[in-house]
């Protein structure tokens, strides 16, 4: 992406996105970053009046700014007006513009910045220890943007801090993402949902529908406006489609599979058809499932495929789906096998925290009885994997509760909250892949 056009964009996502200037402020940037005048301009007063006013500013509040700005000459400030009011005609290409290539952008200038400036100050003769010395000190502002890797904070002086951060997430829910799983008894119990670095699992032995499950996940993720992703290692693509497709049509899949439209079923596929242009009309947020190989997928895999969809298909992941990390290659090598096993989750935990999304995954259950409630220790190399799980659901399916057509969802673990080994009770439909509550 070019410097003028990465421009415009961050000048667009200003104008038009939601939340967009928040992020902006997190990522450091500011007007001297850029070149156009306008776009530096704005970018320093859109951020001065989002921290005063906790909103974004209107066209007209920044025509008025423009119009009583004592440094903008008269001609200038024509130009600046003109600016302003083609970009409120002009419409974002992606609104889930990138800001860590927004971030990029501003260190590779401060790089190039610094480079010529010792270039000059070696031309000029300068003593190259000094030369050195300067390089050093800006390298290592350099890297001080870089993503950290660890946090500190004062817990007692932060306290106002952090009531004020509370605050704001109460009145403004939609800067601070969170999943809520659309089932009323489990979001009861997880009132404040899966949120941002977290990762949710939900376990079961094979066959028992956990695959079934991640379908209600990523259809809630995009009912919820959450870009979501979902990596599969296991199913096989067209099986993943043909699972959401009859989720939200509601038409059995054998019947969408085998396009059996015949007699009186020929209305399901208008009605279908009807569903589907209706979500493409009224959601924003996208949903792309993504196929896998097995036993050779690990997590540089998924970061390119990350990095992949952002940068090409404007696609920036909130919600990721892994269905099965156990399939997956750990890039760190163990003696011990449930070592080298867990070792895929403590890499999805760590992007998930990095990149700041919300995880949910699949588990294979291999100990424990169905008819015993299962617990986290139940779980393949348990110690390991549920230590980091943020949320560890287990599915139970008894043959008894494959005749009357339920389940039992048995929350194993929950970080932070007092439902662990809380029971929930929900009537099942495999044939168009639906669960929920009795």
């Amino acid at each position: 992406m070019s410097k003028h056009v990465l421009e415009k964009d961050i000048a667009l996502g200003i104008c038009h996105i939601d939340g967009f200037i928040p992020s902006l402020i997190d990522s450091g940037m500011s007007g001297k970053d850029f070149d156009k005048p306008v776009f530096g301009w704005l970018t320093d007063n859109a951020v001065k009046y989002y921290l005063k006013y906790n909103k974004n500013p209107t066209k007209n509040v920044l025509k008025r700014l423009i119009e009583h700005d004592p440094e903008i000459e008269e001609n200038e400030a024509k130009k600046y007006l003109r600016g302003i009011k083609t970009l409120y005609k002009k419409k974002p290409d992606s609104p889930n513009f990138s800001l860590s290539e927004l971030q990029k952008f501003s260190r590779k200038k401060m790089f190039i910045s610094n480079l010529e400036e010792s270039a000059e100050k070696i031309e000029g003769n300068e003593d190259i220890d000094e030369v050195i010395g300067y390089m050093t000190t800006n390298i290592l502002e350099l890297g001080s943007m870089k993503q950290k890797e660890w946090e500190v904070i004062d817990w007692l002086d932060g306290y106002e801090k952090r009531q004020k951060k509370r605050k704001k997430k109460k009145q403004n829910p939609d800067l601070f993402k969170s999943f809520h799983f659309g089932i009323k008894q489990i979001d009861s119990k997880i009132r404040r949902g899966v949120n941002i670095g977290d990762m949710a699992s939900i376990a079961g032995k094979t066959g028992r529908g956990k695959s079934v499950f991640t379908i209600q996940v990523g259809v809630q993720g995009l009912f919820q406006g959450l870009n979501t992703t979902h990596i599969i290692t296991e199913n096989e693509l067209d099986q993943t489609e043909g699972r959401y497709d009859s989720r939200v049509t509601g038409i059995p899949y054998d019947q969408i599979m085998a396009y059996d439209y015949d007699g009186d079923k020929k209305y399901a596929r208008k009605q279908a058809q009807q569903t589907i242009d209706m979500l493409r009309d009224n959601i924003n947020s996208k949903l792309k499932i993504v196929k896998c190989i097995p036993n050779k997928t690990n997590i540089i895999t998924i970061i390119n495929i990350l990095d992949y969809l952002e940068r090409l298909e404007g696609h920036k992941t909130e919600l990721l789906i892994v269905d099965s990390p156990e399939l997956m290659v750990p890039l760190t090598k163990f003696r011990e096998y449930r070592l080298q096993k867990a070792a895929v989750y403590w890499e999805l935990k760590s992007l998930l925290l990095e990149r700041k999304m919300i995880g949910f995954v699949t588990s294979q259950l291999i100990r424990g009885s169905d008819d015993g409630m299962p617990t986290a220790e139940d779980m393949s190399e348990a110690y390991d994997k549920a230590r980091l799980l943020d949320l560890m659901m287990v599915l139970v399916r008894t043959v008894k509760h494959m005749l009357t057509d339920e389940a039992l969802i048995w929350i194993a673990k929950a970080r932070d909250f007092e439902n662990d080994g809380q029971p929930i009770h929900l009537h099942t439909d495999f044939s168009c892949m639906f669960m929920d509550v009795q």
